[in-house]
């Protein structure tokens, strides 16, 4: 009889040991695209182009840190600084234009 308690608790552990629970299922989300920062400051320049273009015709002050898309640039956090300076350069660009513009 002891024999047989003894099998039966050695078969249990054994049993119960294979029964784990399934490891866990880690996300991993994909990586951030890769950001054309070219695109970005050409998409830049011509809406600071365009924002100085529309304060000279309002009339307002020529100030492009007033301007909604330099405070708050359309585009994802790593590009905001191309963003910034390629409408800077655009809306400056407008007011001053150099040689041949």
């Amino acid at each position: 009889m002891k024999r047989v308690l003894s099998l039966a608790a050695v078969f249990l552990v054994v049993f119960l040991a294979g029964c784990a629970p399934p490891p866990p299922v880690v996300y991993v989300p994909p990586p951030p695209p890769v950001l054309d920062y070219q695109a970005i400051q050409r998409q830049a320049f011509d809406d600071g182009f365009a924002a100085a273009k529309y304060d000279v015709e309002a009339g307002r002050p020529p100030v492009f840190g007033h301007h909604p898309r330099w405070r708050r640039p359309p585009v994802p956090p790593p590009g905001f600084e191309a963003y910034r300076h390629g409408f800077r350069e655009g809306y400056t660009r407008f007011l001053h234009p150099g040689p041949g513009n």
